[in-house]
């Protein structure tokens, strides 16, 4: 009935909170910083006219997004990760053309390191 109905959405949306919670949990910012701080001068999209502190907050966007969006796809999303790239006041350096392929190779790197069966927490 509608009671169970209502515990079943609230103990779903806490597992999906504490997976969510589990995946950003295994992002090391500092790490993911330096790795995209090594790889940026060999990616195909690579601009020596933009430091790697210029793109780095791209890079950011996309391994945050990731663990914000877990159940959903880079293509699902990314109307909205443009939307809040644009609203964000560091962002507008940097357009969305530009910041928009690093913040997918984060993202794509988060989704590649995430491990579904892992369900320590």
């Amino acid at each position: 009935g509608p009671i169970g109905a209502v515990a079943g959405a609230v103990v779903g949306g806490i597992a999906g909170g504490l997976a969510g919670k589990g995946i950003a949990e295994q992002i090391d910012p500092t790490a993911e910083d330096a790795y995209w701080r090594k790889e940026y001068p060999s990616r195909d999209y690579y601009d020596e006219n933009l430091s790697y502190d210029e793109v780095a907050p791209a890079y950011r966007h996309g391994w945050e997004s990731r663990a914000n969006y877990k159940d959903q796809t880079w293509a699902q999303v990314e109307p909205e990760l443009q939307k809040s790239w644009e609203s964000t006041p560091s962002s507008p350096q940097l357009a969305w053309a530009k910041a928009r392929r690093a913040s997918r190779d984060a993202w794509d790197r988060v989704e590649r390191t995430e491990r579904p069966d892992d369900h320590q927490g």
